[in-house]
């Protein structure tokens, strides 16, 4: 069995910048690949979640042939849709949860929280105002299944009702992922024409533009 899985959401819409954020370019390729490569760095097995109405052959044109693209499997409109669908797919013990549009994300990052997780059944990354990133944390992939199956159950869409009925849940203090992570890049996420601009500027500072080859 992998001991590691990643699950990238890309099912949501982006009505702010207008387009499907996995297919916009930086650093000539995809928002999609930048975050698919990283997390295939730390996880031996990768998927990617898209909508019911999604075209998977668009997405697996942009992905590496080991990669899943799966379409979501159960109603509902909530990350937990994306990662439920993902978690019964794996065969991994643990896996990374994250959004399709954090480029910046450092592989270092992955790994520390992958490392928090063992023996738990979850590591989430925690803001010092309390708010918690569940969809940049670590799971035990059996006991989120559960937890998301029972949050359904009760009509919650929310991640942070699945969390709650975790039995054990380390919460990461943004203040130790700072250490490794100085400028905190692995939490920004784009949902602006702004932010996009941003983050180009970053990549393009850290010279890590490169010519886009198809999986």
């Amino acid at each position: 069995m992998r001991v590691r899985g990643a699950i990238i959401l890309a099912g949501g819409k982006s009505t702010r910048i207008g387009v499907n954020k996995a297919f916009i370019e930086i650093g000539g390729k995809p928002l999609l690949r930048h975050v698919v490569d990283k997390a295939g760095q730390v996880a031996g097995e990768v998927v990617v979640v898209i909508g019911k109405d999604d075209d998977c052959a668009k997405f697996a044109k942009i992905v590496p042939r080991f990669v899943s693209v799966l379409k979501d499997a159960w109603e509902g409109k909530s990350p937990i849709i994306g990662m439920i669908t993902g978690m019964e797919a794996l065969k991994s013990e643990y896996a990374i949860v994250l959004p399709c549009d954090t480029p910046l994300i450092e592989e270092e990052v992955l790994n520390y929280l992958f490392c928090k997780a063992n023996r738990a059944a979850a590591a989430v990354p925690r803001w010092p105002s309390g708010w918690i990133e569940p969809l940049q944390a670590v799971y035990r992939v059996k006991s989120m299944v559960h937890a998301i199956e029972e949050t359904l159950k009760a009509g919650e869409l929310r991640p942070f009702d699945a969390i709650r009925k975790l039995d054990k849940v380390i919460y990461v203090p943004i203040r130790e992922i700072r250490k490794i992570d100085r400028k905190l890049l692995t939490f920004i996420n784009i949902n602006t024409s702004e932010d996009l601009e941003s983050v180009r500027r970053v990549l393009g500072k850290a010279k890590t533009g490169s010519a886009y080859e198809a999986g």
